[in-house]
């Protein structure tokens, strides 16, 4: 049988699955990162309920996050913010705290190309800290932040992305078995994790072909919480290929309730694609590096590690014609594209912001 006839078989069948589990929502959100948070806070501030935001971490937050654990408090991406866009942050519901940052060059090199996995391209990373201002940061870290924002009386956060997504009956089957038919969808999450759930006949050539042309940069995050007392830098810069790792935080620096007393944290961050792919080694890799940047003198001092793997960090190129006529057309069929992913193009994380309200006075005008 083939995977069309199979589709076909599976969606004939689904009308009778759904008349006994289906909800109904009038706002179905995939993705749950900075235009995402400040979407929902936006509806919910005028009444609008019932919206189901759904992301594939049981911390919200996209390429954000945060986690806890033995008195660590990790951050998935350390995103730092000028202080001179701190007020839109805060405008949008954001406590942020602002610092000098102390900045030491470890390696003289091209950092940005290094972050950008080699490529080429003149775009600076979104996430790239804006260097020689003060920096800014949610006091309790940024997944606390949105998951203030995405949960609460007018919204429900899940961790089951869909399995399938039917464009034409507008209907979207997370992989918990719950069944939703929707109203309007919002997509943040990366074009290739949102595409290849989608079930459309009509655009299923121009949809492959799109996937085809896609290439994008991901990043490793290894954390170390380490005892002892913290080098005096806030971030620490290495600029060529001797070393996977481009950027080094010593976030217990920029945020002292990140640690425990008499203890520190490390955030090192490595840009990898199809060209350079992770070390197999990636945590010894990660200490071997930190230890060379006398951010760690001694592996019995790592009390605690966490290694995180952000996809779909900074979208490269797409035919861009193709990208346009799939836009348009998930437009036409009730789904509104938001942020990095969504959109596939590079945003400052005020952009991000800026666009997650613009989407909601779009949605406020259908709903």
């Amino acid at each position: 049988m083939s995977e069309i006839d199979s589709r076909h078989r599976y969606y004939a069948a689904m009308p009778l699955y759904i008349a006994v589990d289906m909800e109904d929502r009038p706002l179905l959100i995939l993705g749950s990162d900075l235009p995402i948070s400040t979407l929902v806070r936006e509806l919910c501030l005028v009444g609008i309920g019932k919206i189901l935001v759904v992301d594939a971490h049981i911390e919200p937050g996209g390429y954000l996050g945060t986690q806890h654990s033995v008195g660590f408090r990790y951050e998935k991406l350390p995103l730092l913010i000028p202080e001179s866009s701190s007020k839109i942050f805060e405008k949008h519901g954001f406590e942020m705290a602002c610092r000098d940052i102390r900045v030491w060059i470890a390696k003289h090199g091209d950092h940005i190309p290094k972050a950008m996995c080699w490529k080429k391209s003149d775009l600076k990373p979104w996430w790239y800290p804006e260097l020689g201002e003060r920096l800014c940061y949610p006091r309790r870290g940024w997944g606390s932040a949105i998951r203030s924002m995405v949960s609460g009386k007018c919204s429900e956060y899940t961790f089951y992305l869909p399995r399938k997504v039917d464009i034409a009956r507008r209907i979207a089957v997370l992989r918990n078995g719950r069944v939703i038919r929707y109203r309007l969808l919002v997509s943040s999450l990366p074009l290739p994790i949102l595409l290849e759930s989608l079930y459309s006949e009509e655009k299923g050539k121009e949809i492959r072909g799109l996937m085809q042309s896609l290439d994008w940069v991901d990043m490793l995050n290894i954390s170390l919480g380490v005892r002892g007392k913290p080098p005096e830098y806030e971030i620490v810069l290495h600029g060529t290929r001797a070393s996977r790792t481009h950027t080094f935080y010593i976030w217990s620096n920029i945020d002292p309730t990140s640690s425990p007393p008499e203890h520190y944290l490390v955030e090192m961050l490595m840009s990898y694609c199809r060209e350079h792919p992770p070390p197999t080694d990636q945590v010894s890799r990660g200490f071997a590096e930190a230890r060379w940047a006398k951010l760690v003198s001694s592996r019995e001092l790592v009390v605690s590690e966490r290694v995180y793997t952000i996809p779909y960090i900074q979208p490269i190129t797409a035919y861009r014609d193709l990208l346009k006529n799939i836009h348009d057309y998930l437009r036409s069929s009730g789904i509104f594209l938001a942020g990095i992913g969504g959109l596939w193009e590079n945003q400052s994380p005020e952009k991000q912001l800026k666009q997650g309200l613009a989407i909601s006075r779009e949605i406020l005008s259908l709903i």
